[in-house]
């Protein structure tokens, strides 16, 4: 009787080749960048938060001002960035198609507020000086 180890072997490592091939080429990609909503300067350095179910997963805008997401599974995302200084936004839906490249730009706005009115107060400590014949005459407490 001959064995079908070979054929067996073989046939599990066309499969792996082909499930691992197929995983390559349906992976998605979300982009984007952040910007300040007022000046249009990139926020470099905000990090940027995707949840879909129990998966999560963050990344922060490089230099270049783009943020990037490689390689996800398919579906819809919620999509929030963070900043210090920043209103944090909302979560944005962003849907991860197969194979495709999903672009939210997310435009953030300053906490920063404008002063009105700045009151300044000064304290100063006051310096006495007593003339000698005036401590003379002042009591001595034991």
């Amino acid at each position: 009787m001959k064995s079908n180890l070979p054929f067996l072997l073989r046939f599990y490592l066309v499969a792996a080749l082909l499930t691992g091939f197929s995983s390559i080429v349906s992976a998605q990609t979300i982009k984007g960048s952040v910007t300040d909503v007022k000046s249009g300067d990139i926020l470099i350095g905000a990090t940027v938060y995707i949840q879909k179910g129990d998966f999560q997963q963050s990344t922060t805008v490089k230099l270049d001002g783009i943020y990037i997401f490689k390689n996800i599974q398919a579906g819809v995302y919620k999509l929030q960035v963070k900043y210090i200084g920043y209103n944090t936004t909302k979560g944005y839906d962003v849907e991860a198609a197969n194979g495709g490249t999903a672009i939210l730009n997310v435009a953030m706005v300053s906490k920063a507020t404008a002063l009105t009115e700045v009151t300044i107060t000064e304290h100063v400590a006051t310096k006495q000086t007593l003339r000698l014949a005036t401590m003379k005459k002042m009591p001595i407490t034991h």
